[in-house]
């Protein structure tokens, strides 16, 4: 971590943390980079994640091309756009092979007001058995999210999302309380549901879970 002062107003702090872990099995790896800039209240946060793969005892060596992007030109409106190309791992333990993919995407964050957030993501995947070839699916999913602070220390959050290969909806609603500051108890609901063949949703599965956050500070 870096703190430093750019003028006599200006207030600079940097972060940067990595992590990398074991996965799967011996040969696979997944890291990840966070960058964190913040200067005067405004923010710039980048994030990268990179890893080797070893599926069904085959090593897998990928190469991508990352590009995002990120605007707070209307700042009760933020949106970023991303965009992927490259290898892309078809994990079928039938038929696990390297072939091309490609992914792009948007999200929109609205911010009425001060206690409500709303978010909408869009993503459009396409996979291609090899670079030009077959294209094997094509598909769109999209992701919703409502954030509302009833008080100061209580909040609820509600997720929605549609996957239009699968034909799945699921849902999320969340509590949080904080009870002081790294001190949280969660209380969240979540739903599955699926696509029948007479085009009804039928519910998969449910689940109420409970959940606690604390910070002990050595």
């Amino acid at each position: 971590m870096h703190n430093g002062t750019g003028s006599e107003n200006q207030k600079a702090l940097f972060n940067i943390v990595r992590l990398k872990t074991d996965i799967f099995n011996q040969g696979s790896y997944l890291g990840f980079c966070l960058a964190d800039k913040e200067i005067d209240g405004s923010w710039n946060r980048v994030a990268g994640v990179d890893g080797q793969w070893r599926f069904a005892d085959i090593d897998f060596h990928k190469t991508t091309l990352n590009v995002q992007g990120q605007s707070n030109i209307i700042r009760w409106m933020p949106f970023n756009l991303y965009a992927q190309i490259g290898d892309t791992i078809n994990y079928d333990t039938g038929d696990p092979f390297l072939g091309w993919g490609a992914t792009i995407g948007i999200g929109v964050n609205f911010k009425p007001s001060a206690r409500l957030q709303l978010g909408v993501d869009y993503a459009k995947e396409t996979f291609w058995r090899t670079q030009g070839g077959e294209r094997l699916w094509d598909y769109n999913v999209f992701h919703t999210r409502t954030i509302y602070q009833l008080t100061r220390s209580l909040s609820v959050r509600a997720i929605v999302d549609y996957n239009h290969f699968y034909k799945q909806i699921f849902g999320n609603l969340l509590f949080s309380y904080v009870l002081r500051p790294g001190t949280v108890f969660f209380l969240g609901f979540d739903s599955n549901y699926d696509r029948n063949e007479f085009g009804r949703y039928d519910r998969r599965n449910y689940n109420v879970f409970v959940k606690f956050s604390y910070w002990w500070r050595v």
